[in-house]
């Protein structure tokens, strides 16, 4: 990792030349796109936040052992010296559900506290409950990008916020874009309303995990609608699950996981495309008894799957867990339609991340994307790690977050 080099020789004079940098980042010069207006609907509310509140709260939320933060010290501390605080805005803006409906959704638009922000992130959310999407749990890490002096945009799924009468809408990868492009949108014109100040056309746009397949979405979306005027300058994405349909077949083959998130995927699926399930014919024991409770996203996978075991065949019923199940080929059938279409040229650069025995997201779903975008010729690297599913995570936000610092405004 090139920051331990930094940190051993050379430090002062690179934070100096770096905070210099920082704070003198303007996009005074750029070309800047028109502002949509009535796409905002309203201002929830607003608070500070810092990088320590971030630290503590990542490792309460993702039960981070000691070790795992010992394993990260020296790049946090050294992280820590460049930042600046961010005021974090709950907003409401119009936007659609996946059947195109209208409806009003949530997010939070974090702001740096400097004169110019450096440029626009848009990150994808990292799975979560209800209780802990990014508007009602603003203390998130995938907002650390403002701390580096980005305005920073994060969108709840449909199914959180203000939208959470309804499931967690897991794997409705078009509707997520268009519901990220949105929140853009909304974002803009609320900063032009706050600040008097128009944001950069050009985004860098991360996400991991579920906000993997999120963002690589959202990426694809900006390609097809070039009228919405944003230019996507970087990806970074890892552990997403881009072909839902390659995840689903080896929950099938091996009815191993040990993050229990099938049980919300076949719920939510069969909200959102109108599956007419029986879940008598698909859940079994507590799961049976409690589904209408545990899987529409007010309880976490990680409770759920203290609650529930590894064993997929512990509480789904083996007659299911079958490619020739009538139920299980609707669900197919539809999962099927849900991979993120390769029909598009990134001309970008893309940043891969996967851990090589990831037990959440089965890596396979990152290798077929890398080898597609190796054949089409695209700008990509891949970087696999020893780790689990959650340090990939951290290391590719630790990596990101010193190329925001160190690299020029995109």
């Amino acid at each position: 990792m090139f920051i331990t080099n930094l940190l051993k020789g050379g430090r002062y004079l690179l934070i100096s030349g770096a905070l210099l940098f920082f704070f003198s980042c303007s996009n005074d010069d750029e070309e800047l796109p028109v502002i949509d207006e009535g796409v905002l609907e309203s201002v929830v509310s607003s608070e500070t936040v810092t990088m320590d509140q971030l630290l503590d709260r990542a490792v309460e939320e993702y039960d981070v052992a000691p070790e795992m933060i010992a394993q990260f010290a020296d790049k946090i501390a050294f992280l820590r010296t460049m930042t600046v605080d961010m005021t974090a805005y709950r907003i409401k803006y119009h936007t659609v559900t996946p059947d195109g409906q209208p409806t009003v959704a949530s997010g939070v638009v974090y702001y740096p506290n400097i004169k110019n922000p450096k440029g626009v992130m848009e990150t994808s959310p990292i799975n979560k409950s209800k209780k802990n999407c990014a508007s009602r749990s603003v203390q998130t890490i995938e907002c650390a990008g403002s701390l580096f002096g980005y305005v920073s945009i994060l969108p709840d799924l449909i199914g959180c916020g203000s939208t959470d009468d309804m499931p967690i809408s897991y794997m409705q990868h078009e509707n997520a874009a268009r519901v990220s492009a949105d929140m853009r949108r909304a974002a803009a014109e609320f900063i032009r309303k706050k600040y008097n100040k128009t944001i950069s056309n050009k985004s860098i746009v991360a996400g991991y995990s579920l906000g993997g397949a999120i963002s690589w979405a959202l990426a694809r979306y900006y390609a097809k609608h070039p009228e919405l005027g944003v230019d996507v300058k970087e990806i970074y994405i890892g552990g997403g699950a881009y072909d839902p349909l390659v995840a689903m077949n080896a929950f099938i083959s091996t009815r191993y996981s040990q993050y229990a998130i099938l049980p919300n995927i076949v719920y939510s699926m069969n909200y959102y495309d109108n599956l007419e399930l029986d879940f008598n014919e698909i859940f079994r024991g507590e799961l049976l008894e409690h589904y209408n409770e545990w899987c529409t996203g007010w309880i976490s996978v990680p409770e759920l799957t203290k609650m529930l075991g590894y064993d997929i065949g512990e509480y789904m019923n083996l007659e299911f867990l079958s490619q020739d199940n009538p139920a299980m080929q609707r669900i197919l059938k539809a999962v099927a339609t849900k991979a993120v279409p390769n029909d598009w040229i990134p001309t970008a650069k893309v940043h891969m991340y996967s851990a090589k025995d990831d037990t959440y997201v089965p890596r396979e779903c990152s290798d077929q994307l890398y080898n597609f975008l190796k054949k089409i010729g695209a700008d990509v690297d891949y970087t696999l790690l020893e780790g689990n599913h959650t340090t990939t995570g951290l290391t590719m936000g630790l990596e990101l977050l010193e190329r925001l610092l160190l690299s020029p405004a995109p």
